[in-house]
């Protein structure tokens, strides 16, 4: 019996340690205390009226997923949030909302936070890019802003424009406007205001402009065989320092290219008649830019008569019958003939040719009843750019540089 005493005395004793080790355990475990609970971001970036926003909230430190209420306030007129935490929407009014988010876990208890937030709806201001410009070109871009009360005024905010691009905010005439001047790129920001609620919005532009040749590309000047020729091109909106090469194609014969301060020159005497394409490259030294352009130039087998011409007739005994201005135009030249039209100053047309061999030029004029025409026959000079003959009531001259 007393052995048997003694065992439970030792199993009591070893329960009683058990439980006291058991407790000092527990004692020094510490107890993990809750995590705060957070709604990010912490601002919400700006909407634009009229362009669709997103913004996603976001909740951290309970136990997810989180549901998203308003809580007090309200949002934006067109915005709408979702159980999930998106803004989505289109606002459509320019101003500042603030309200106040509520986030709840899905922990049981649930826990829940909440943020205030501030939302502006900026005005939507147009256009919304800008094409780009060759040097020298007109710019006129209207500017518009929208989500307001439709009264603005337009400043520059940010940014230069160049020289010559002035920014108007008038009445009636709120745009950029002036020349494409020089060459570069311009970034530049515009603000506009709400007159009558001070809402504001701006707008990031970048303004390209190209460097370009003078004239851009066509036709130059006719020119004549025999007779000496100049024409000009040039670069437009560089440095000032330029080079100029032929790069496809060739000049008339006859003819050179040559600068002279900062254009291109064509110049010399054509030698044969010819039309030929080509085109000019033209080189800012400084920067390297570079703009080609493809010209077309005519040397016609006349030089006279063409273009304004003036008109004067006499009768058959000499005496002064009247004077008119007269326009030639070539419309064909082959095999030693040039082909044309002609009309004078009361809109009545014919038709003429020039011989190249007998340097004379024969033309029909319709009579004023249109029932037949009247034949004229001259003879040319291309030195003295003047041509007298006959019709039937008398004789004509035909003289060059009248106006």
């Amino acid at each position: 019996m007393e052995r048997a005493a003694g065992t439970r005395g030792s199993v009591i004793a070893s329960l009683v340690i058990g439980w006291l080790l058991a407790a000092s355990l527990l004692a020094a475990t510490p107890v993990l205390a809750a995590k705060t609970m957070t709604i990010k971001p912490a601002t919400l970036k700006t909407a634009t009226a009229t362009e669709p926003y997103e913004q996603t909230l976001s909740a951290n430190g309970g136990t997810a997923p989180y549901t998203f209420t308003l809580e007090s306030g309200s949002l934006p007129e067109g915005i709408a949030l979702s159980p999930g935490g998106e803004l989505t929407g289109t606002a459509n009014t320019a101003g500042t909302s603030t309200f106040t988010m509520l986030a709840t876990d899905s922990s049981s208890p649930t826990r829940t936070v909440s943020k205030t937030f501030s939302l502006t709806v900026a005005l939507d201001l147009a256009p919304k890019s800008l094409h780009a410009y060759k040097a020298g070109a007109p710019v006129y871009v209207p500017l518009t802003a929208s989500g307001g009360s439709g009264s603005y005024e337009f400043t520059l905010a940010s940014g230069t424009l160049p020289e010559t691009v002035s920014l108007s905010s008038e009445p009636g005439f709120q745009a950029l406007s002036g020349e494409a001047y020089p060459a570069g790129t311009y970034t530049f920001a515009i603000q506009a205001k709400d007159k009558s609620t001070g809402a504001t919005g701006t707008r990031e532009y970048k303004l390209k402009v190209r460097l370009s040749m003078s004239p851009e590309k066509g036709s130059l000047p006719e020119a004549s065989v025999g007779q000496s020729y100049f024409a000009t091109a040039n670069l437009v909106g560089g440095s000032g320092n330029y080079s100029y090469a032929v790069t496809e194609g060739a000049l008339p014969e006859g003819l050179v290219l040559g600068q002279e301060q900062t254009s291109a020159t064509f110049s010399g005497t054509p030698q044969k008649a010819e039309s030929v394409k080509f085109t000019l490259t033209g080189t800012d030294v400084e920067t390297g830019a570079q703009v080609s352009a493809k010209y077309r130039l005519k040397v016609s087998a006349i030089a006279f008569p063409k273009g304004l011409v003036e008109l004067e007739e006499a009768d058959k005994e000499g005496s002064f019958r009247g004077r008119d201005f007269v326009f030639f135009a070539i419309t064909k030249e082959a095999k030693g003939l040039v082909h044309g039209t002609m009309q004078d100053g009361d809109g009545s047309t014919g038709k003429w040719t020039y011989t190249l061999a007998t340097n004379a030029i024969d033309f029909d004029w319709p009579e004023i009843s249109g029932s037949e025409g009247f034949p004229y026959h001259g003879t040319c000079s291309q030195a003295s750019e003047e041509c007298t003959g006959t019709q039937p009531f008398g004789t004509f001259v035909l003289r060059v540089g009248a106006l």
